[in-house]
């Protein structure tokens, strides 16, 4: 057990966690440390057991540290934020998003293949986590994510949080087949042309490596978990980006200014990180059809 003084949040302390893609005020029940992997998240270190606010007892849980954030107003629109941006209005027909523009921060770091545009030339990918309480200070890029893809996040949050279905795993086409049929989308004339190729293999790369290290603790609703657990069981050669595909893979995007923000770019770098980035997300634009094609399995 962890001695209380050296922790960063504390026993009965009001919080904010995320809970898949968005983030919940909570209450800290009991804080440990994990030898061991937690059953939960899959990862050892520092864990908190949180009872969300609002929420039935079931579903309280064991969270890591990365998950949660200090209950203050930086925090708090942080919140405000996300939320606006799932907000949707439904049709009989389909899910109507207002066209939004991301402005998130969140408590990770990385530091991956960005490096390149600035450096132009390759070296080691590193990606951590750790806490930063207030990031608000750092660049941030603006992201707009198509309207079509913003009402794939509605649907699939509804899809799991409230009629408990999940995607069936592995998912084809994964992670992995996505970013290997957008490179040969490129390499065919298509997409923004301007864009250095071999830039933009480097951000797919970092993208993956972001996707593979965070996705256990950071882009599962509980719900998913026991699943996650089992497909690393079963599927134990196989990365989260060879299991997982196109709908975990649009949640990413929901945090990915913040990320960027933490890589500590100058304006000119993000700027042009940011071209990448929007040429990805419209090429997934023009494949929802192909991608989107996943029918939801009840949890047995």
């Amino acid at each position: 057990m962890s001695q209380q003084k050296d922790l960063p949040y504390q026993v009965s302390e009001k919080v904010l966690c995320y809970h898949g893609p968005l983030i919940y005020e909570a209450k800290i029940l009991k804080a440990e440390y994990f030898e061991s992997k937690n059953a939960s998240s899959g990862v050892t270190g520092q864990h908190y057991y949180i009872h969300y606010k609002g929420w039935k007892n079931t579903w309280d849980e064991w969270v890591e540290e990365s998950r949660i954030l200090k209950y203050n107003d930086a925090n708090l629109s942080k919140q405000k934020q996300i939320k606006e941006m799932y907000k949707s209005k439904k049709s009989s027909t389909n899910v109507i998003m207002r066209k939004p523009t991301l402005d998130l921060t969140t408590t990770s770091t990385v530091s991956a293949a960005t490096s390149n545009i600035e450096k132009g030339k390759k070296r080691k990918r590193e990606l951590s986590i750790e806490g930063k309480e207030d990031s608000t200070k750092r660049p941030m890029i603006t992201l707009t994510v198509p309207e079509q893809l913003m009402a794939i996040l509605v649907k699939d949050a509804t899809y799991i949080a409230k009629s408990q279905m999940l995607v069936p795993l592995p998912r084809k086409p994964s992670v992995i087949d996505i970013t290997n049929q957008y490179i040969q989308y490129r390499r065919d004339g298509k997409g923004n042309q301007t864009l250095v190729e071999g830039i933009m293999e480097e951000v797919l790369r970092g993208l993956r490596l972001y996707f593979d290290k965070c996705l256990g603790a950071r882009l599962l609703y509980k719900i998913e978990r026991s699943q996650y657990k089992q497909m690393k069981i079963q599927h134990e050669d196989l990365s989260n980006c060879e299991i997982y595909g196109f709908e975990h893979l649009l949640r990413l995007f929901v945090q990915l200014p913040a990320i960027i923000s933490q890589a500590n770019l100058g304006s000119d770098v993000s700027g042009s990180l940011k071209l990448y980035i929007d040429d990805f997300l419209n090429f997934l634009k023009e494949n929802v059809k192909e991608y989107y094609t996943v029918d939801y399995r009840k949890i047995e």
